[in-house]
């Protein structure tokens, strides 16, 4: 796989850096799984950031801070040999990148997918964001259109599966699309393939058709 669309290198850096929100972090991290490129300057990141912490003067701890850290070592490691299986055997059926499997185990055709247009069903992923950000998929059947709407905040998707179309550019699987907040967006799924990607998504956006404003409550997305 060799996207050809990335994250800007702020969010790259900012997900080295862990000053990510978890949907943000999902998606950006889920490019780097596919992105070698990407994934260095990821690695640079922490690299750096890990330095800068070594550099820093030691401080005096707290009593039984270090037992308490062992403890939590210990919590961390029980839960991911819990998790584990279920959260590999995901990315093995499913193909997807393991920062967003592990939030759908059971696989995506058990999740309670929405009708948002003629061909395109969205979903939110049970994700907590203190941003109050969210982070969801949608899937599109071949030649579906992805509806005109405003941008309410700063969105970034990530194909999966199939291709979208966006004003002559082709957006392929590991491709990412970045949007700022006012920008107008509409998209198609390729007519062969359709099209599964994530996004994480902040704010709300305002769907341009009437009748998809009217519909927007019931759905959620």
């Amino acid at each position: 796989m060799n996207p050809r669309h990335h994250p800007a290198s702020d969010w790259l850096l900012a997900l080295g850096a862990g000053t990510l929100d978890e949907a943000q972090a999902t998606v950006v991290a889920a490019h780097a799984e596919w992105c070698p490129a990407c994934r260095v300057k990821v690695d640079c990141a922490e690299a750096i950031g890990g330095a800068m912490l070594a550099s820093l003067p030691p401080t005096a701890m707290s009593v039984g801070a270090f037992d308490r850290f062992l403890q939590c070592m210990a919590a961390t490691d029980n839960l991911r040999e819990q998790g584990s299986a279920p959260s590999l055997n995901g990315f093995a059926h499913s193909g997807l990148p393991l920062s967003l499997a592990k939030f759908v185990p059971q696989g995506i055709d058990v999740l309670p997918w929405k009708h948002l247009a003629p061909g395109v069903r969205g979903v939110r992923l049970p994700i907590h964001s203190r941003r109050g950000i969210q982070l969801c998929l949608f899937e599109a059947d071949p030649g579906a259109v992805f509806g005109s709407h405003t941008h309410g905040g700063s969105e970034m998707s990530l194909v999966l599966r199939g291709a979208y179309h966006v004003n002559g550019l082709r957006f392929g699987p590991g491709d990412s699309e970045d949007s700022e907040p006012g920008s107008r967006h509409m998209a198609v799924a390729d007519p062969e393939e359709g099209c599964l990607c994530v996004a994480f998504i902040e704010g709300v956006n305002r769907p341009d058709g009437f009748l998809a404003r009217l519909l927007q409550p019931f759905t959620g997305l």
